[in-house]
């Protein structure tokens, strides 16, 4: 039944991306996340497999320096509308389309 749902969803990485499936199971990985007592403040963190960057706001609330990655251009250009430069300079994104036939 899952395998089915997901498959209906194929298509556009928002429709794959915030279907409540993958919202609930998002919401839980940040709360998570937060927990842990890692030391993240102003730190350079490499996003791979960013999709949409769902987690990118996660790092730069904290001061993260981000390079973000994904295998999907598309993904990468949803991040750049969902996260533009309207914020301090060193808050955006550094995004860079990973193959993994190619290394970066």
């Amino acid at each position: 039944m899952l395998a089915r749902g997901l498959r209906r969803l194929r298509g556009s990485p928002l429709r794959e991306f915030h279907s409540d499936y993958y919202l609930r199971i998002n919401q839980r990985r940040l709360e998570h996340l937060a927990t842990l007592p890692l030391p993240l403040a102003e730190r350079s963190v490499l996003e791979v497999g960013a999709g949409i960057g769902d987690h990118t706001s996660f790092f730069i609330d904290r001061g993260c320096t981000v390079t973000i990655t994904d295998a999907r251009e598309e993904n990468l250009a949803i991040v750049g509308r969902r996260l533009p430069g309207n914020r301090r300079p060193a808050s955006r994104p550094r995004r860079a389309r990973h193959d993994v036939r190619r290394p970066l």
